[in-house]
């Protein structure tokens, strides 16, 4: 007699037992990897929207019907119901089952980082926000100064390029002006 953890010898899905065959076993194991490679598609969505979302102001972020918040809403509603299922399948199961999820996991996780767009930082819309700080008064010196060597560092950097411009220019405009 062979171990339950191990064999087969009662297959349960949900509350339904099923007879202990290959074709139940296999739609078991398929179910259970589909159901894992679906959440990881959902997880990292919903990261990507996350992400999109704490970049816009608080009124711009929509509501729990629309925008980026409804999506995010939509995601966790979908990412617990999947959740809930797979925990449903992986209570009665045996070493197969925690396997195939295990494999199902990191062939999900491979799918949808080898597919999903790259990010898109808006550099401008980062540097409006390090100076909209800088200008509060409200932000205390942690903050601000931080911002005051940044801006210094750049303006020496830009400094240099407009210098060795000018230099090879001949002419004492800088070229980087020359095109605006």
């Amino acid at each position: 007699m062979c171990n339950p953890f191990v064999c087969f010898e009662r297959v349960r899905f949900f509350t339904w037992e099923l007879p202990p065959d290959f074709l139940y076993i296999f739609i078991l194991l398929v179910v259970t990897f589909g159901l894992q490679w679906l959440a990881n598609i959902v997880w990292t969505e919903n990261a990507q929207v996350t992400r999109n979302l704490f970049q816009e102001p608080k009124e711009k972020r929509g509501t729990w019907r629309s925008g980026l918040l409804g999506q995010s809403l939509l995601y966790t509603f979908i990412s617990t119901l999947l959740w809930i299922v797979r925990i449903t399948v992986i209570l009665e199961s045996n070493l197969w089952i925690y396997l195939v999820v295990l494999l199902g996991n990191v062939v999900g996780v491979y799918w949808t980082q080898s597919r999903n767009k790259a990010d898109h930082q808006n550099l401008a819309d980062d540097i409006s926000a390090m100076l909209k700080r800088l200008n509060n008064e409200r932000c205390d010196s942690c903050v601000r100064d931080p911002i005051r060597n940044t801006l210094r560092l750049l303006k020496r950097e830009l400094a240099k390029i407009d210098t060795s411009a000018a230099s090879n220019n001949g002419e004492g405009t800088p070229l980087m002006l020359k095109y605006y």
